[in-house]
This record gives structure tokens, sequence and C-alpha cells, in this order.
């Protein structure tokens, strides 16, 4: 998948040093839940991400030119366990997760902006806790937001489902039986 960067990200990406980082944001009902791989808080979009140092990572995330439907797991390890208990009563199922790749310059300002980091939006499905004493370690599985194009609806395209959604005197499914029967010519005359 093509992305347009910044010019000023793709001038980083030819330093000798270069300092990347990845801001993710949780998206929950209780207020979102936003945090950053490396030491120093980050300000992206007027919002702040804490630092989470070496206790979060983030699997490799997946970008084909087909378009495929790739997820990605997150882990927080040694953290308190007083989250555990935010963990277990959030309603997380479903919640939007976007995880943003960008890199920060010496002073951890994020390099190009609020348009230099790369989004990635996934919608997070299962979540596992493991508990070692004072601490745990929650991973949470997110899939792609492309897989929804893999459920099918439980709509059905029939006149009876049409009335209940909508209640409209629209008629135009009364006649879907009658055009699947009929032969339509195109182009030519008919012959017999």
């Amino acid at each position: 998948m093509s992305r347009d960067l910044d010019s000023s990200v793709v001038t980083e990406t030819t330093q000798r040093r270069v300092r990347p980082r990845t801001l993710v944001k949780f998206e929950f009902d209780s207020g979102d839940v936003r945090l950053c791989t490396g030491y120093q808080n980050i300000t992206f979009n007027s919002e702040e991400y804490t630092a989470a140092g070496h206790l979060g990572s983030v699997s490799a995330i997946r970008e084909e030119t087909e378009l495929n439907a790739n997820g990605v797991e997150l882990t927080l390890s040694g953290i308190p366990s007083e989250w555990i208990s935010i963990a277990l009563s959030e309603n997380f199922k479903g919640r939007y997760v976007t995880i943003y790749d960008c890199f920060v310059d010496s002073a951890g300002a994020i390099v190009g902006g609020d348009a230099g980091p790369i989004p990635h939006v996934f919608r997070c499905d299962t979540m596992r806790i493991e508990e070692a004493g004072d601490t745990a370690t929650i991973t949470l599985t997110a899939e792609s937001i492309l897989r929804r194009l893999e459920v099918g609806s439980p709509a059905t395209y029939r006149t009876q489902w049409q009335k209940r959604l909508y209640a409209t005197q629209d008629t135009g499914f009364m006649q879907v039986g009658q055009n699947q029967q009929s032969e339509t010519f195109w182009g030519a005359e008919r012959t017999l």
C-alpha cells in the first residue's frame, strides 16, 4: 500500500541516527488510553502520549499490495496490578486502536509535525492477561478494519426486510423475483 510521506520524514530516514517511535491510541468507552515507545512523553494532535519505555511492544504491522486484513498484537508487560481491574472491566471488543509510526528529533518532537506519523487502524479482538505477583502482562490482539469486508451482512435484500428497516412505500424489491426470471436481450434483434 503506498503512502504519502511528509518531505521532512523522507529527509529524516537518510540521517545517520534516526529515532523511531510508535504511538498507540486505544479508544475505550471510559476514555482514550494513549501510550508511546521510548522514555519521553510525546504530544501529537494536541494529545499527550505517555511513555511506556521498554514495557510495551507491538508486533510487526504488515502492509501488502493486495487488500488483505492483517492483524496486530500489542503487549504491555510489568504493569501495576490496579490496571488489571481496568482491563477486566473495560468493554474492549470492537473498540478502535490506532497505531502511528513516526520519528522524533533530538528534542523529542515529532518529525513532520502532525503530518509526520503514519496511521494504522485496527479494532480490538481478544485480550489475554497473565499475572505475576504485583505486576501483569496484558496482550491485546487487534484485527484490521478491513476484516469487516469479510463478514457478511445479516440483511437480506427482500421486500419484508426493507419494509422493516424503512417503513416506506418503496416497492423496488417487489420486482426482484420477476426480474430474475426474465430474459433480457441487449444489442441484437430477438430471434425465436
